[in-house]
């Protein structure tokens, strides 16, 4: 029972400097980043110093089965 408690207890990262160093939200970063690029939702360009940029975070979760236990790990690329 203590070993089910201690997947429950999986704190979700609330920056890129503490998912980053965690190979599962790695993997789940790529994989959002592989989906933007693969459904052309955006494309990098040069920076023009006369337009705003819209700055973006990433949100991560831990997406859990009807049972409590770990489905995977969900990150997502948001606008601020």
């Amino acid at each position: 029972m203590q070993a089910f408690s201690a997947i429950l207890d999986i704190p979700e990262p609330t920056s890129y400097t503490q998912a980053v160093s965690d190979l599962q939200w790695h993997v789940a970063m790529g994989k959002e980043f592989d989906a933007l690029m693969e459904n052309r939702t955006w494309s990098l360009c040069p920076r023009l110093s006369n337009k705003h940029v819209v700055r973006n975070k990433w949100v991560y979760k831990i997406k859990r089965k009807p049972d409590g236990s770990i489905d995977r790990f969900k990150a997502r690329l948001v606008a601020k």
